[in-house]
């Protein structure tokens, strides 16, 4: 006797995500990073056709940044059996899927989307092994056939195929010749590369800084939205749809059509990954500071944006958190990942809505301001001023933390102190440059005093020693 089919809302979500990606030798990092990204991308697609051949899905709810929400009928044993064989095909290395499915036949999709949540999270708990049949190496995904591919395709497409030379898994494999996902203004194939296709490796990307008399380094940036379970939390499915779609489009579309193309094309940023909620971008060090601001600017009237469509009033802003990190060109990229979540960590253990640089977490005003007050400094520097201006600033820091401990421990400001560390400071070489010192150092004794006097003010005065070490790496090779 048959059992009956009941509908389910069923939720797939890929692990080990940055693990796999970034677990690479920096010879060949602009290749592997690029296919390894582009494979966890494609696996949640490859899992929507397999349950689309397995079960008859009703609806695919949202498909993207490693997760997959989606609606369908099934057999409650059928969906454990046919889950349970697709984990054969690549639970392998740090990468692997967890599935959770929940009755939906009340169709209460906010009860049940915080319920099938839960179960995910219960789920992951704990990483079950199986007999792996699909192994994923350098050599099996092919790593440099795919990017090239990659680059020159208008789109892709999940084939039935189990032979496939490139990314295949389950039965299944991409066709770029196959564009059922069209890559139009969509950063998921864009990357620099030289005219005759071959990509533009780290060290030239570090270099690209040299051309603007900075010093020759790396950056990486890891962005997230903050608070996302709670975005999410008691949405009902058209909210729910806008919202993780929105995202989707911004990090994947938006931002490389309004900030991120031009520098992809110069040979500047190479973006890892950017879709979901999230993205991480490597480039020229000084680009990718430049950009940081530009990208929460952008973010922030997007939200605004898509908020004033949704059904349910959002009265809080949704905001978004980054980490930075500055590295040589040469740095294993699997500890460039482990260091720039480390920054957004931090970021976000400190109030979110906030960038961490040079270990420092700043709200994004104050991001904006050490912006400002760098590019003041290294334009001093152009203007005849010795960078020794910029060091004595820099080492303030410890004059800053040692005036701040004393404030916090001893429950008072020592004056004379905070006008010494101004006078300090104060080294003027030409006379027409002291307007914009005195204005700069003003400005920071008055962020000190602020700091003191209000701890939870927006006037960090560690932005100026981290804007000294901008327009240190911004002036490295300027020569007067």
């Amino acid at each position: 006797m048959e059992k009956e089919q009941r509908k389910y809302l069923l939720k797939a979500d890929i692990s080990g995500i940055q693990n796999y990606i970034f677990d690479t030798t920096s010879k060949k990092a602009t290749q592997n990073l690029k296919a390894r990204s582009f494979y966890v991308y494609v696996l949640t697609h490859i899992i929507e056709e397999y349950l689309k051949r397995e079960f008859e899905v009703e609806e695919v709810i949202y498909n993207g940044g490693g997760n997959l929400l989606l609606c369908l009928k099934a057999e409650e044993s059928a969906i454990s059996i046919k889950t349970r064989e697709l984990r054969h095909n690549f639970l392998t290395r740090d990468i692997y899927t967890h599935f959770a499915w929940v009755l939906y036949e009340d169709e209460n999709f906010k009860e049940k989307n915080r319920a099938v949540n839960q179960l995910l999270a219960k789920n992951k708990m704990s990483k079950s092994i199986y007999p792996a049949s699909f192994q994923v190496t350098d050599e099996d995904m092919v790593c440099e056939n795919i990017v090239k591919q990659l680059i020159n395709a208008d789109g892709f497409g999940i084939i039935p195929d189990e032979k496939s030379q490139g990314i295949s898994l389950a039965g299944f494999s991409v066709s770029f010749s196959n564009s059922q996902k069209s890559f139009k203004n969509n950063i998921l194939n864009k990357l620099p590369k030289k005219d005759n296709d071959i990509l533009i490796d780290f060290d030239s990307i570090a270099d690209r800084a040299l051309i603007r008399n900075a010093d020759s380094k790396l950056a990486a940036i890891k962005l997230d939205v903050d608070n996302l379970g709670t975005v999410f939390m008691n949405k009902e499915k058209t909210d729910y749809k806008k919202l993780s779609g929105g995202f989707d489009i911004f990090f994947s579309k938006t931002l490389y059509e309004k900030i991120l193309k031009q520098y992809i094309d110069s040979g500047d940023i190479y973006p890892v990954f950017a879709g979901g909620d999230d993205c991480f971008l490597i480039g020229a060090w000084d680009v990718i500071f430049h950009i940081a601001g530009e990208i929460e600017q952008l973010f922030t009237k997007f939200q605004t944006e898509i908020r004033s469509t949704l059904s349910q009033t959002e009265e809080n802003d949704i905001t978004i958190s980054a980490g930075i990190v500055v590295v040589n060109a040469k740095f294993p990229m699997i500890r460039l990942a482990e260091e720039a979540e480390n920054a957004l960590y931090l970021a976000k253990a400190s109030g979110k809505n906030r960038i961490t640089v040079f270990g420092e977490p700043l709200t994004w005003s104050e991001f904006l301001s050490a912006k400002s007050i760098a590019y003041q400094l290294a334009e001093l520097v152009r203007k005849g001023e010795s960078r020794a201006l910029i060091q004595r600033v820099k080492s303030s820091d410890l004059g800053y933390k040692s005036l701040q401990n004393n404030a916090v421990k001893r429950g008072k400001i020592e004056m004379p102190k905070v006008h010494r560390l101004k006078y300090y400071l104060r080294n003027v070489k030409k006379e027409e440059n002291l307007p914009l010192i005195e204005r700069i150092f003003d400005d920071y004794k008055n962020s000190l005093l602020q700091d003191f006097m209000s701890p939870n003010a927006t006037n960090n005065a560690l932005k100026y020693p981290v804007a000294a070490r901008w327009a240190e790496l911004l002036t490295k090779n300027y020569k007067n």
